[in-house]
């Protein structure tokens, strides 16, 4: 059965790579994010930390922190806001996976977010790549 669902991410892994429109920042962008956890039926919210967001899409990002979250026991969710244009934003999701680099980890995020949300992303993802060019 564990067979099963590592294909089924490996799979899922390397179609979002394949995404039509993610964007990886030259400079990664700060961030920040807090966790949000079920606890005795109540909806917690941990203290808000920084992270460097390395890429984003309508999707999900890859994010960077000095945290160690737990991979495997997805009990809760993620709410990275960040800054792009001016305009602040959120995006509600899990962290899939993990990698470990010098005194940091790297995670990707996938995104649970409505249509309306992703739209928010993709027009200012859009609008900073022009901005991007212009200089």
């Amino acid at each position: 059965m564990i067979g099963v669902y590592y294909i089924k991410w490996v799979i899922d892994v390397q179609y979002k790579r394949h995404e039509s429109f993610r964007y990886t920042f030259q400079e990664p962008e700060l961030a920040t994010y807090k966790l949000i956890i079920e606890k005795e039926g109540a909806m917690v919210e941990t203290k808000q930390s920084d992270a460097l967001v390395l890429n984003l899409s309508p999707n999900g990002a890859r994010i960077k922190t000095t945290l160690d979250l737990p991979i495997q026991e997805r009990k809760y969710l993620l709410e990275l806001q960040l800054n792009l244009n001016g305009t602040t934003f959120s995006v509600l999701g899990i962290p899939v996976w993990k990698r470990r680099e010098i005194n940091q980890y790297v995670y990707g995020i996938e995104a649970l977010e409505d249509q309306k949300t992703k739209q928010i992303v993709i027009n200012e993802l859009k609008q900073f790549v022009n901005s991007r060019k212009k200089l």
